[in-house]
């Protein structure tokens, strides 16, 4: 007997950014990418994700990352053939660091990527060399053609179908993604217990945030950077008490609307 679970539509948009998504000129290979060589397909990583098949897609359990360039919005209402320039850039750094880890590109979302890792470990170390390769990218840079990232990872289920994928575990990392500061990398409590005894990374709880459209508060956590927020403050995980948590918003930086 088959049991047919009805799932709703797509999950909320959570990235504005008032670009159309890749297609056109910004789908030229990136001058920084040598030969094009594109991050794996969902139909290509099949057969590594444990699924179920349920009436309206593929069930698994994965780590997904999002990433938004900062100031994007803005870079192209000043100058719109530098913004195209730098996004071809970023996406050339960004999925050489795909295909090194194992990370899945699902789509682009404007300047932004939505991005599927069979293990949190994978998807926390790509992020955190995504953000070293962009450092030593806007290092070698002018400033003008600088570009910083924000990047925010969650694991849970996800519902896969026609390319794409759906459900609270691509919510969850959207919403967290905005909380990390310009360069930094923030991740969930599911991520967070997966990582922490895995890796060296220095990693520093920011509490308990109330996300839009997310049910249950959401324990958050960031990546301690050289050069990045309060990492040499003494706030880490170790030594941090956690904090009472403000409805609506993070323990510090900015209230997500």
């Amino acid at each position: 007997m088959t049991t047919k679970i009805r799932l709703s539509g797509c999950y909320p948009s959570v990235i504005q950014t008032g670009h159309a998504p890749c297609g056109g000129t910004l789908c030229r290979p990136s001058p920084i990418e040598g030969p094009r060589t594109s991050a794996r397909t969902l139909s290509e990583t099949r057969r590594a994700h444990p699924r179920i098949t349920m009436a309206g897609g593929e069930r698994r359990l994965a780590a997904i990352m999002f990433t938004d360039i900062v100031g994007f919005t803005r870079i192209s209402q000043t100058n719109e053939s530098l913004a195209l320039e730098l996004l071809e850039e970023h996406r050339g750094v960004l999925r050489a660091q795909f295909i090194a880890h194992g990370g899945v590109e699902v789509k682009t979302i404007g300047d932004a990527f939505l991005v599927e890792f069979k293990s949190a470990l994978d998807a926390v170390l790509c992020a955190v060399e995504i953000q070293k390769a962009l450092g030593e990218h806007n290092k070698a840079g002018v400033p003008s053609r600088r570009v910083d990232l924000r990047i925010g990872i969650h694991v849970g289920d996800v519902v896969g179908g026609s390319g794409d994928i759906h459900g609270d575990a691509v919510n969850v990392a959207s919403r967290i993604e905005p909380l990390a500061e310009p360069g930094g990398v923030c991740i969930s409590q599911q991520v967070f217990d997966q990582v922490r005894n895995k890796s060296a990374l220095r990693i520093e709880k920011m509490g308990r945030v109330e996300l839009k459209n997310v049910d249950l508060p959401v324990e958050v956590y960031r990546i301690a950077m050289a050069g990045v927020g309060p990492s040499d403050s003494g706030r880490s995980r170790r030594t941090q008490p956690s904090p009472a948590r403000t409805p609506g918003c993070p323990t510090s930086g900015t209230c997500w609307p």
